[in-house]
């Protein structure tokens, strides 16, 4: 069958990081039908552009587009009525190929009045409607964070709300039993396909290593990665301004070895001009501010040095890089619970927290002098995995 795929995603660029692996996994195994990314927001797809390697990996593989939220027409409070008109247009237009025919919906979020194109199609032409619910958190850890979450008064209805309805599948990260404990509609309402961490899954970065090439090349040979997350912002009922952690992890970094480079990958939050600011206030020298996808950087990284915690650790950890979490007095108590959830993490891979600026120094430290630098191997484990579940995947499309 010729139909196409329609992936109604988040306007987070970790989204997409959790749900190409499975449409290159997809390709990889020879499907040649259409697939359709449409992102929230012309904002949100922006984001996504100035990666522009990621961006062009992602248009090898499927086509982009994204609906236009009230926002970006940029109309005054007094014509708001017609940005929310011609937005809810926009969206119907886009979707309207499913009037004609059928087509799978795999939705990372509900998106508001569009569902009745949904039922149309499931209806009139045996659609089907698929939720992804990826993460790369161990279901302990995430459990804790649910649990911040509930405490900031926070609302998991973002969540909660993709098991409503009839869904055909689930596609998750996580097994029926856990996924119970987050909302017990579950069990009524879909299949449930287990995917695991798909973001150590190989194919998706086949591609992204073949089209950043040219960028790698520029890459010093021996540097240390630091991924930046948020450095000022909200965070359950908190303000946090983490500029001075990012001054000591790097004045730490200097002060190992002058000579040695530094690698940022920026949030897509971050004011470049700002880090560029915070740098200077500094004594480094050697650095590079990289837009190359995480995990390349972290493939040819010595080791990795951040602050909190993010959905990057685990995905470090299974590389075999070594990485060290600075976590000031703030970010402790914050993630009290869900550092203590990673112990067991600690004990197999090469994870460290550390709580002050002596301790950060003596663990960054001894980890450079080692010389640890991971030799690029094939994870066989994460193939196979790969392979069996994209077959499932396939099952699916094929049978619908």
């Amino acid at each position: 069958m010729s139909y196409t795929l329609f992936f109604l995603m988040k306007g987070k660029l970790i989204s997409t990081d959790d749900t190409f692996p499975i449409v290159a996994g997809l390709r990889n195994a020879g499907f040649k039908n259409k697939i359709k990314f449409i992102y929230p927001s012309r904002h949100d797809l922006e984001i996504i552009k100035k990666n522009k390697d990621y961006y062009n990996t992602l248009l090898e593989v499927v086509s982009v587009k994204s609906f236009y939220s009230v926002d970006d027409f940029k109309l005054n409070k007094s014509f708001r009525w017609l940005a929310i008109l011609l937005s809810i247009l926009q969206r119907n237009l886009i979707l309207s190929e499913l009037l004609f025919s059928k087509k799978i919906i795999f939705k990372i979020e509900k998106i508001p009045r569009i569902n009745w194109l949904i039922k149309f199609n499931k209806k009139v032409w045996s659609g089907k409607e698929v939720v992804l619910y990826l993460n790369t958190m161990t279901f302990k850890v995430f459990l804790k964070w649910l649990k911040n979450v509930r405490k900031d008064g926070r609302s998991l209805d973002i969540y909660e709300r993709l098991f409503k309805g009839e869904n055909d599948l689930i596609i998750s990260s996580f097994n029926k039993n856990q996924l119970k404990l987050i909302d017990k509609r579950i069990e009524k309402n879909a299949d449930i396909l287990t995917v695991g961490n798909t973001r150590l899954w190989s194919s998706w970065k086949c591609i992204i290593n073949r089209l950043s090439r040219e960028e790698i090349k520029k890459l010093p040979k021996k540097f240390v990665f630091f991924p930046l997350a948020i450095i000022k912002r909200k965070l359950f009922g908190e303000y946090l301004d983490l500029t001075d952690s990012v001054k000591l992890i790097i004045e730490t970094i200097n002060k190992i070895d002058p000579t040695l480079h530094l690698v940022f990958r920026p949030h897509p939050t971050t004011n470049i001009l700002e880090l560029k600011k915070i740098i200077k206030s500094t004594k480094l020298k050697r650095y590079t501010v990289s837009m190359l996808h995480t995990t390349i950087l972290i493939d040819r990284c010595i080791f990795v040095v951040k602050y909190g915690l993010s959905s990057l650790d685990s995905i470090i950890i299974h590389q075999n890089k070594h990485l060290i979490r600075y976590q000031n007095k703030k970010l402790a108590q914050m993630f009290n619970e869900q550092i203590h959830a990673e112990a067991e993490l600690k004990k197999k891979y090469f994870f460290y927290d550390v709580y002050n600026e002596k301790d950060l120094f003596l663990m960054a430290k001894n980890t450079y002098e080692k010389i640890i630098k991971c030799v690029d191997k094939k994870n066989n484990s994460n193939i196979a995995n790969e392979k069996a579940n994209v077959s499932k995947v396939l099952k699916f499309i094929n049978q619908s």
